[in-house]
């Protein structure tokens, strides 16, 4: 009999717009919702402390640091 191991908790990420600089960042779900829930500022995986924009706002460019990170 083998034991399963279970699987690595899967990390998914959400684009969102920084009112602040403009770009679109990559902010884990995770992250996001416990922000939103209580009026914080979400960190972004590049470690910028995001004010985010309208989620009606188109995209902005997105972020080289988020987007070099694996």
């Amino acid at each position: 009999m083998t034991l399963a191991h279970p699987a690595p908790p899967v990390h998914r990420y959400l684009d969102v717009l920084a009112r602040d600089d403009g770009r679109t960042h990559r902010v884990d779900e995770r992250v996001l919702a416990a922000t939103r829930s209580t009026g914080g500022r979400p960190v972004a995986r590049c470690g910028r402390l995001l004010v985010v924009a309208s989620l009606a706002e188109p995209p902005g460019p997105p972020c080289p640091l988020c987007a070099a990170i694996p």
